[in-house]
């Protein structure tokens, strides 16, 4: 009997990424939040840049950063209600430019 494992194993590289394509697509519809451990955990993070400013670079780095995550509209209302320093500023772009 072959497991899930030797399946995945077996498929060539163009299948593999069409399957997590798929898997991501399938959890981002279902708009699945942050947990509040994980939100507190970037809330700690950027808190030390509360009130500083950020070089230009970084703040498209972290703007591409947030773009590479693909976040549902959950998530960016998330990231926008935990006021994190540059990070909740930019969750409330993304979330205007999705029309949502």
């Amino acid at each position: 009997m072959r497991t899930l494992t030797s399946f995945y194993d077996n498929l060539n590289q163009e299948r593999k990424e069409a399957l997590i394509n798929k898997a991501a697509q399938i959890l981002a519809d279902k708009e699945i939040g942050f947990s509040n451990e994980q939100i507190e955990t970037l809330k700690n993070s950027y808190e030390d840049l509360r009130g500083k400013t950020i070089s230009f670079e970084k703040g498209t780095a972290l703007s591409k950063l947030l773009d590479k995550q693909n976040l549902n509209k959950t998530q960016l209302k998330q990231l926008i209600a935990a006021k994190i320093p540059f990070v909740s500023g930019l969750a409330l772009n993304k979330l205007i430019k999705k029309g949502k």
